[in-house]
């Protein structure tokens, strides 16, 4: 025999065996090499942070995650400490978890801000890769809990402002009767006996008590939200600037006022009076804030709020937004502080320094508006409002109705005086009587649409309260202007049982209870003087008579 098949067996054994481990050692490269290439596609394509720390913490490996979670730039953080990324405080309690437990922590990105994940480790025991690390962004999910919190908090509040609005409420109406009645009163006999006469300077200081009682009042109505909101579309540069005349003597001259005012502002609806009280009410809280001094900054801006912006305050739809900001560089508050400022009277004012009412009314304002608030502060740094209206497309209407020329407040038209409280129905009557009116009482809406049904003459003007019952006031003005379309009308009410705001009908004005009798005399003739009113054309002027 020849070639192989003279070799000796054992020298053949030999030789096949070395064939063996080399295929077999070619069969666990391509092994490695594959397993190597899978690792590779999982650790370049993973959304979540992968790391190989060594005993010391120093990072031996990051897949490339790192970049897009934290910013840094592949291979920057290699030999470093991964837990100077860890807060101190956050790393002080990590050290006390166990090894594949999750846990939530923060990192620190490349830009100073922080990323939230959840993360787990193990130990494998080699010094080259002695933890393995696991990091999963959960930021969004925290946003949605900071969210979901955020509402359960304007809920919690809601139901407050709900509780105590319905106390508020269920006096409200008849405590403004009873001041109505202290305060009309009042002024009457000091109109009759004069500025000099016996018990005059007594009659003034019940006068100044129920005026600092109708203020309470309705401080309490506005966090409540149940007043009756006269809404026009508004310039809310125009309202700003004119406040500002009335801020700068409540500031002091230690406080330097500011306002970036923007130049293309959009129009809001809302009511002029209620806000102008917000601005005063937070002014006044910023004043009290920087009792040595700071600076004041009022400013508007116009905003769009998608669904996808990520500073979209909780509560707000998507769309387009009027912001007021106002900022003080004061004391500031912590946390536990900021969550309580709009609860009614809670203050951190010392006692008989302040009632608690003044950042809730401008609480109830925003929200009876359709409007949302939201504080952001830090002690020492200072605070800041940002209230969001929505925006309108309709132009502002002027803050002021044009002057009209100075007249006598008497007069000798006839009113339709509507009034389901008795005592409160004598009172109008009263003081409309000084000023010269004829008088037309009712005592509910049926009974002044009979009233007008059987007087032949004029009536020129319905006053009327918006709440009574069978009949509202507003339903009344309806029926009544389609059968005396000349007629003007004057809203009056303290109380506001649905929350809606008042629906007018043009030419219509709104008084609120109590008033003085001057500005029901004064808003009287600026309804019948009026050129654009049906009965000032109608006659060249009052006739005015006592």
């Amino acid at each position: 025999m020849t070639g192989a098949s003279a070799m000796p067996a054992r020298q053949w054994t030999e030789l096949t065996g070395v064939g063996f481990d080399v295929a077999e050692r070619e069969e666990a490269a391509r092994a490695l090499r594959e397993s190597e290439e899978r690792f590779r596609l999982i650790a370049e394509h993973a959304h979540d942070l992968i790391a190989l720390l060594d005993a010391e913490g120093r990072s031996c490996y990051l897949t490339p995650s790192c970049e897009s979670l934290l910013g840094y730039p592949p291979g920057a953080l290699l030999g470093t400490v991964a837990w100077a990324l860890i807060d101190a405080e956050e790393w002080a309690e990590a050290q006390e978890w166990g090894t594949g437990k999750l846990r939530e922590l923060r990192l620190r990105k490349a830009d100073g801000s922080w990323l939230w994940v959840e993360v787990c480790y193990e130990i494998t025991g080699r010094p080259e890769a002695h933890f393995v690390v696991i990091a999963r962004d959960i930021s969004e999910r925290k946003g949605a809990e900071v969210e979901r919190r955020l509402l359960e908090s304007e809920l919690r509040q809601a139901q407050k402002m709900e509780a105590v609005g319905q106390l508020a409420g269920g006096i409200a109406h008849d405590f403004n009767n009873l001041l109505s009645l202290i305060s009309g009163y009042s002024e009457i006999l000091l109109r009759r006996l004069g500025s000099e006469g016996d018990g005059s300077k007594e009659i003034v200081e019940i006068g100044k008590a129920a005026d600092r009682a109708t203020r309470l009042t309705r401080q309490l109505l506005a966090f409540s939200r149940k007043q009756l909101l006269e809404e026009r579309v508004l310039d809310l540069n125009a309202v700003v600037v004119e406040t500002r005349t009335m801020l700068e003597p409540l500031i002091g001259e230690n406080i330097e006022l500011t306002g970036t005012l923007a130049c293309d502002l959009g129009s809001i609806s809302a009511d002029n009076g209620q806000l102008e009280q917000i601005i005063m009410n937070l002014v006044v809280n910023a004043r009290d804030a920087m009792p040595a001094g700071g600076q004041l900054l009022l400013e508007t801006r116009n905003v769009t709020l998608g669904d996808a912006t990520p500073s979209r305050p909780p509560g707000t739809a998507p769309g387009d937004y009027v912001v007021l900001i106002v900022s003080d560089t004061g004391e500031g508050m912590d946390v536990a502080t900021a969550e309580q400022i709009f609860e009614p009277f809670y203050t951190t004012k010392e006692r008989g320094a302040g009632t608690g009412l003044g950042l809730a009314t401008v609480y109830g304002i925003v929200k009876q508006s359709g409007g949302l608030i939201e504080v952001e502060s830090e002690p020492g740094v200072g605070t800041t409002f940002r209230i969001y209206f929505p925006r309108v497309a309709e132009k502002p209407e002027p803050l002021r109705p044009p002057s009209v020329e100075e007249r006598p407040l008497v007069g000798s038209e006839t009113v339709l005086l509507v009034e389901d409280d008795e005592a409160i129905r004598a009172l109008g009557r009263v003081m409309l009587e000084e000023y010269g009116y004829t008088v037309l009482p009712a005592r509910d809406g049926t009974a002044a649409l009979e009233l007008a049904d059987n007087h032949p003459d004029p009536i020129e003007l319905l006053m009327t309260d918006v709440l009574m019952p069978r009949m509202g006031g507003i339903e009344l003005a309806e029926r009544l202007s389609k059968l005396r379309p000349q007629l003007e009308v004057l809203y009056t009410s303290g109380y506001n049982d649905s929350g809606s705001t008042l629906t007018r009908i043009p030419g219509s004005r709104y008084l609120q209870k109590p008033y003085t009798m001057e500005d029901l005399a004064r808003t009287l003739r600026e309804l019948l003087d009026s050129p654009h009113s049906p009965a000032g054309k109608a006659r060249e002027g009052p006739t005015p008579r006592r």
